[in-house]
């Protein structure tokens, strides 16, 4: 492969720098340490050296196994896939309290690490009964969201006559943005071996 874009250090941008500059002066005092030259060829070698770590960075970006984050997005994009974003966790509450306690959209629910869950919907505790069954979704996307049974139990704010909260059965649906590794084996598999008709 050609090393067109090869990183270089600012060493070694430098020292082709002053070899020219002696070839081109043929003297070796021109560009020697502390004179203008030299700190023009030292201050000029360090952004050089940003601009080669720079092509290499394009380089990489712009083929599909070597690519990353957003670049990969792109890649994939020209071919009709999608990364597959971020997801909130969904799940069911069991509130009980006072008959016709009140809870309104929006009212926050947690577990005891801290995992914050809102309710979808209001609901009120039937006049016959001491319980209410209301869904809630996570606050953040992710599979940690997808806690277990018994685990969404803390009321941060009170709510009037509402005394307990859980969550019987396990949240679920939340995920987790897709992964550069798992985006670019859909997208590989996708190009290696096209859909064919017939």
């Amino acid at each position: 492969m050609s090393n067109l874009f090869d990183a270089q250090t600012k060493d070694q941008i430098e020292s082709r720098m002053v070899q020219t500059l002696h070839t081109l002066t043929d003297t070796d005092k021109t560009a020697i340490e502390g004179s203008f030259a030299r700190d023009m060829i030292d201050t000029n070698a360090v952004e050089f050296e940003n601009s080669y770590a720079e092509m290499a960075m394009l380089r990489d970006a712009a083929f599909a196994e070597t690519a990353w984050g957003d670049y990969l997005t792109l890649r994939a994009e020209e071919f009709g896939i999608q990364r597959k974003q971020a997801v909130k966790a969904n799940g069911k509450v069991t509130v009980t309290g006072q008959s016709g306690a009140y809870i309104i959209r929006g009212s926050l629910f947690q577990t005891k690490d801290g995992l914050r869950f809102y309710t979808t919907e209001s609901a009120t505790i039937p006049a016959d009964g001491t319980e209410a069954d209301i869904a809630v979704q996570a606050a953040d996307t992710g599979v940690k969201g997808n806690v277990a049974p018994g685990t969404i139990t803390e009321i941060p704010y009170s709510i009037p006559n509402v005394y307990s909260v859980t969550n019987p059965e396990k949240c679920t649906d939340g995920a987790d943005e897709e992964s550069d590794a798992a985006l670019l084996a859909r997208l590989l598999f996708r190009v290696r071996q096209p859909i064919t008709s017939g």
